[in-house]
């Protein structure tokens, strides 16, 4: 069932237990965005994320979950296990979200959370699998110093870019990260970054408040990350007040480089996935041999036979 504003009060009455599988999310806007998104929803509606409610009956909830829908996918926001009296609400909520983003065209969802999390057990056994990992940095406020690297180029692509990012992300993204991740072809990232005029890396960005994320994408190559991230954050982001970095497996090699610009904010989380079966009507005519002249029929021989003959 939808979320009413009775089940308004009991989010706040619980806010402590919310379990959060968007960490992005929660850093950036924080409880208040869970609030404020909900009771959006219970009013005007919406058609970027929807939340669900199980409940025993319409006074008693027994879960609350939250779901955003991203491009071709969709993402966990934040579950909340209310009643745990009989058994626990996760399984039954986490089936319910996945059957609604199907309902809404996702052909994925995703979530968050850490090893040891008993989260992370639920969601194995709901059939999400891994297939990448990240991490939470709080960059240095030195780094938004201004930068006097020439050679380094951030910029904002434009579609005679696409083709080159493209590429990029094909070279630099696991083949489970680019099943997941939006393509260049699709929408192109915030920046891009050149060294020397050649295509090293980009950069997702999203500004909330004075607070800055950025999710890179780089190849490997020898630069010095301190004066590519100060380079970027002075240009367009000197006057943020604080500015984060959100690291996946794919820029794993650079946890040394960030220990010594950065601080950790949380530790690291395991990304999931579970692939959605979407079935689509077929006309009745595509399937019948003779209404379709381009379909092969199996039970037509290779070549005409005219006559009978003994074979044996």
């Amino acid at each position: 069932m939808n979320v009413t504003p009775l089940h308004i009060l009991t989010l706040y009455r619980h806010r402590n237990e919310v379990l959060w599988t968007n960490t992005e999310l929660f850093i950036m806007r924080g409880f208040q965005q869970l609030i404020a998104s909900v009771g959006i929803e219970s009013i005007l509606g919406s058609s970027a994320w929807f939340s669900q409610a199980l409940a025993i009956n319409t006074l008693q909830v027994y879960a609350l979950g939250q779901v955003k829908l991203e491009n071709h996918g969709a993402r966990i926001n934040w579950l909340l296990p209310v009643n745990n009296s009989q058994s626990d609400p996760l399984p039954i909520l986490l089936d319910n979200l996945a059957v609604e983003a199907g309902l809404h065209g996702a052909a994925f969802i995703t979530a968050a959370a850490r090893v040891d999390d008993c989260l992370f057990k639920f969601l194995r056994h709901a059939g999400y699998s891994l297939y990448c990992w990240q991490a939470f940095w709080k960059l240095s406020k030195e780094l938004q110093q201004p930068s006097n690297l020439h050679e380094v180029t951030w910029s904002k692509p434009d579609s005679l870019d696409a083709i080159e990012i493209t590429l990029l992300q094909q070279k630099l993204l696991s083949s489970a990260a680019r099943s997941i991740l939006i393509s260049a072809a699709e929408s192109l990232p915030d920046f891009i970054l050149r060294i020397n005029g050649q295509l090293i890396g980009y950069a997702r960005v999203t500004c909330f408040n004075n607070r800055v994320m950025i999710v890179p994408i780089f190849a490997r190559e020898s630069f010095d990350l301190k004066l590519v991230l100060t380079s970027l954050i002075s240009e367009f982001f000197a006057n943020a007040d604080k500015v984060f970095l959100l690291q996946s497996a794919d820029i794993g090699w650079l946890t040394d480089d960030l220990e010594k610009i950065a601080s950790i904010l949380a530790p690291r989380e395991e990304l999931l996935v579970k692939h959605l079966t979407a079935m689509q009507r077929i006309p009745k005519a595509e399937l019948t041999p003779s209404a379709n002249g381009k379909r092969a029929n199996p039970a037509t021989p290779m070549m005409p036979v005219s006559k009978h003959k003994d074979n044996i």
